[in-house]
C-alpha cells in the first residue's frame, strides 16, 4: 500500500469539516465542566474542625456519656476555661437526645436526688467545673437511640455570650451515675440514667 503526500494533506471542504466537528466536541466538554453536578456534594465536620461560632477558649476534657437504652442518659468531664474572662454554659444539645439539661445533686428531704439545676453552669477564668457522676452533669433526655459502649456522640455546648463548642464524647459502659430524681421533679421520666 503506497500513500501519497496528497491523501495526507486535508482538502479545504474536509479541513472545515474537521474543525467544525473539533470546536463542537471541545463546546461539549467546556460546558460540561461549567455545569452542576448531578447529585449534591455533602460536606461532614468532625467535632473537632472549628467554626467560626465554636468558642476558643472552653473545652470539656475527659468527657463521657453513659451507655444504656431507656429514655435518658448522662455526659460528664471536667468544663475548662483557658480564657481571662468567665464563661456561663447555658444549655447544651445532641442529635443523640431530644434535649439535653443542666442538672445537679441536691439533699431533699435526707436524701441525694438528682434535679434540675435552676440557673447555669459558670466557669470562671482560667478555672475549671467538674460534670461528674453523684454531682453537677449535663442530661441527655429522650435518647433517640440506645447508647452502646465505644459509641461516639457530638454534645454541643452553648455559652451565654452566643458562642458554641462542639464536643466528641464516647460512651462508656460504667456503674456510676446511678442518682434519683427528687420527688415531683421529672415524674414523666424513669429514675435511672
Amino acid at each position: 500500500m503506497r500513500i501519497s503526500l496528497n491523501s495526507l494533506l486535508l482538502r479545504p471542504r474536509t479541513a472545515r469539516l474537521a474543525a467544525a466537528g473539533a470546536l463542537v466536541v471541545v463546546s461539549t466538554f467546556g460546558l460540561a465542566a461549567c455545569s452542576a453536578p448531578e447529585s449534591p456534594s455533602i460536606t461532614k465536620h468532625s467535632a473537632t474542625e472549628s467554626t467560626a461560632s465554636e468558642h476558643a477558649g472552653a473545652a470539656l476534657e475527659q468527657a463521657w456519656a453513659k451507655s444504656g437504652a431507656g429514655d435518658m442518659s448522662a455526659a460528664f468531664g471536667t468544663l475548662v476555661n483557658h480564657g481571662e474572662t468567665p464563661l456561663t454554659l447555658v444549655g447544651a444539645e445532641t442529635t443523640a437526645a431530644s434535649s439535653v439539661e443542666l442538672h445537679e445533686m441536691a439533699m431533699v428531704d435526707g436524701a441525694m436526688v438528682m434535679r434540675k439545676l435552676s440557673g447555669d453552669f459558670d466557669i470562671p477564668a482560667g478555672g475549671s467545673r467538674e460534670l461528674a457522676p453523684g454531682g453537677e452533669h449535663l442530661m441527655l433526655m429522650g435518647l433517640t437511640a440506645p447508647l452502646l459502649p465505644g459509641d461516639e456522640i457530638t454534645v454541643t455546648l452553648q455559652f451565654s455570650d452566643g458562642t458554641t463548642l462542639d464536643v466528641l464524647v464516647p460512651v462508656r459502659d460504667t456503674a456510676g451515675a446511678e442518682e434519683e430524681y427528687a420527688p415531683g421533679e421529672h415524674d414523666d421520666h424513669a429514675t435511672e440514667h
